[in-house]
């Protein structure tokens, strides 16, 4: 591989050599070298939620999703109340 000018026009210095890591991933349908990826193999000892565990963490999730809700919305409205008592006073 030729030597890649970097800076200075008198020194030249080789690039770095590849790592294997994928920058941008070109496998894109359409593309004629498009390929299907791979899918994960199943774990046969795994067991489908069923009945009150579901439940569980169904509510779990949607009790995580409005505590989330309430702490943005609070401090949405205090910055309301800041920005019309204080702020714009």
């Amino acid at each position: 591989m030729r030597p890649v000018l970097r800076e200075n026009r008198n020194h030249y210095t080789a690039p770095p050599e590849d790592d294997g890591r994928t920058l941008a991933p070109m496998n894109v349908e359409g593309m004629p070298w498009h390929t299907e990826r791979p899918k994960p193999p199943e774990n046969p000892e795994a067991e489908p939620l069923r009945g009150k565990a579901l439940r569980r963490y169904m509510l779990g999730a949607v009790g995580v999703g409005l505590v989330i809700t309430g702490v943005f919305g609070a401090a949405g409205a205090l910055f309301i109340l800041f920005c019309t008592n204080i702020w714009f006073h």
